[in-house]
């Protein structure tokens, strides 16, 4: 696949995912963290409730779209069963997402956020 093919890909797969993300699991995990944090009021349960299912939904959701992609981009799947390759592809994605979310991303933009949004109401 040539290099301008590679950036037209993932700017189409950056749109599919914000779209799913604001559109459809977003909203499906923050009801899911908010109930979790009604019950318990210990804002860490929310945030971490919140963080798996987003991790969950969006491996799900965007383990489907590459195994399209990579369909379209190439002649054959080869000689493993479609729900092998979907789970394969969704185990991987997984793995990689729910520790990089916990312990990496998800506490960086908190402490990025909360810098932000501390300067903007006080300079309000």
């Amino acid at each position: 696949m040539s290099f301008s093919k590679q950036v037209v890909s993932f700017i189409f797969a950056y749109v599919i995912a914000l779209f799913l993300d604001m559109v459809l699991i977003a909203p499906i995990a923050k009801g899911i963290g908010h109930k979790v944090y009604s019950m318990t009021s210990k804002k860490i349960f929310m945030i971490l409730t919140i963080s798996f299912f987003m991790v969950t939904g969006m491996a799900m959701l965007m383990s489907i779209f590459g195994l399209v992609m990579s369909s379209m981009n190439t002649d054959a799947v080869g000689n493993i069963s479609l729900v092998n390759l979907y789970l394969s592809t969704f185990l991987k994605n997984f793995i990689f997402a729910l520790p990089l979310q916990l312990i990496v991303v998800g506490p960086l933009v908190r402490f990025i956020f909360s810098k932000i949004y501390v300067r903007q109401a006080a300079a309000a």
